[in-house]
């Protein structure tokens, strides 16, 4: 396996990360590396967001988006995460076993800064930051790549439960990315995820450690798979 502590797991809703997350902890811990695996929402998860927070507690419920909007725009000290990030660090330097993040590099801060209005040269910036922290875990980014961003979210609001889809078509219709374009609902949610993917691309071009972006993977999952193991050097799989 390759020499690494953390593999940070990212992509769009509904792009498979929770199930993509799952797998390499399954098959890593077949080559007898202890594993432990973060997911999404996880109560325990070291990185503990103020956003992270905030979307557990309201979860199908209004907040004040705005004020979460300023207060990321003005900096405000309670939304930082650069100590979080260098906590998180420490403990994936000194544990012997490989943590598997989901959607806590990129889609609980980064993206929401992209939601703010925040521009994409500090949000590359920002990230750059960020993996400075990270560089002595010599992390892994798995990016599950969308090239057509429609039938991914299409299938995520088929497949998940109506109070879902009210509660995100309404959280990111307050964000300013779709406010000050007059986006709303579903298409709104997707004309902002073909913007995110630009920047996503930008970001993932830019991370200098091990990675694989698994292309287009819902178009064949063994494929994707298949690739992720070669690239992660998971040679006990079958």
């Amino acid at each position: 396996m390759i020499d690494t502590r953390l593999i940070m797991v990212e992509g769009i809703v509904g792009s498979g990360k929770s199930t993509t997350a799952e797998y390499l902890a399954e098959k890593i811990e077949e080559t007898g590396v202890k594993v432990v695996l973060y997911r999404e929402y996880a109560q325990d998860h070291p990185l503990d967001f103020y956003i992270s927070r905030l979307l557990q507690d309201n979860y199908g419920r209004h907040f004040d988006i705005s004020s979460v909007v300023r207060m990321i725009q003005s900096k405000d000290p309670a939304v930082e995460t650069l100590t979080q990030w260098e906590e998180f660090s420490k403990i994936c330097d000194q544990g012997e076993e490989v943590i598997i993040s989901e959607s806590r590099f990129w889609q609980h801060e980064t993206m929401t800064w992209f939601l703010c209005g925040i521009d994409p040269v500090e949000i590359i910036e920002r990230q750059q930051e960020v993996i400075a922290l990270l560089s002595v875990n010599r992390p892994c980014l798995v990016y599950l790549a969308n090239d057509d961003v429609v039938p991914v979210i299409e299938k995520a609001f088929t497949e998940r439960p109506m109070d879902w889809q009210q509660w995100v078509t309404w959280m990111f219709a307050e964000f300013p990315y779709l406010k000050t374009r007059n986006l709303t609902g579903k298409d709104g949610i997707i004309e902002f995820y073909k913007a995110w993917n630009l920047v996503a691309e930008e970001l993932f071009e830019r991370f200098p450690f091990s990675k694989v972006a698994l292309r287009n993977p819902h178009d064949n999952w063994q494929l994707a798979y298949e690739k992720l193991n070669k690239a992660l050097d998971l040679s006990l799989l079958r």
